[in-house]
């Protein structure tokens, strides 16, 4: 395991240039985002009313909304992707080598979430997705942490909630 002088030389001297230009694709990415946005968001709603003239219609306007919404989320999913695998590359993958050469990344990787389950760390999720293992050997202990992300639905009588919990596990 480096010292901390040595993580913070590493930071400066390796990862802050490339964080410098990760944050200007990071500012081109996001001025392309809303530009699409706005055009999609005018195409949209041209399409939508030359379809069904006008727009009074509340299921028309519910259905419209959803699908919307869902073109809407392919398109930013897809339109971000190719950063967050250049961000994990470039820093997140770098950084975790610097400090302890035993430990190894993946960053498609999780555990399932029967083993997470079983660990005992938290209650039974609803759904669960996983991102970011890191395993191996720091100092004597043997360790796995992950970023693990479970979602636990809330029914009330007429009211379903969604609680979101993300957090870092080491097992």
């Amino acid at each position: 395991m480096k010292s901390r002088s040595e993580l913070t030389d590493f930071y400066y001297e390796a990862l802050f240039p490339v964080l410098e230009d990760l944050e200007k694709q990071r500012k081109e990415l996001r001025s392309r985002i809303i530009s699409i946005g706005i055009i999609y968001t005018i195409i949209f709603v041209i399409i939508t009313y030359s379809i069904f003239g006008t727009l009074q219609d509340e299921d028309i306007l519910i259905w419209g909304g959803l699908i919307y919404l869902t073109i809407g989320g392919f398109i930013y999913k897809f339109m971000i992707k190719d950063y967050i695998s250049e961000f994990k590359e470039k820093i997140i993958s770098p950084l975790i080598d610097a400090l302890d050469e035993k430990l190894t990344y993946h960053k498609d990787l999780h555990i399932s979430q029967q083993l997470f389950v079983r660990s005992k760390l938290f209650s039974h999720p609803d759904r669960s997705s996983g991102n970011d293992l890191v395993k191996g050997e720091i100092l004597i202990q043997k360790s796995v942490f992950l970023i693990f992300m479970q979602k636990k639905d809330i029914r009330t009588p007429k009211v379903l909630t969604i609680g979101v919990q993300s957090s870092v596990v080491f097992l």
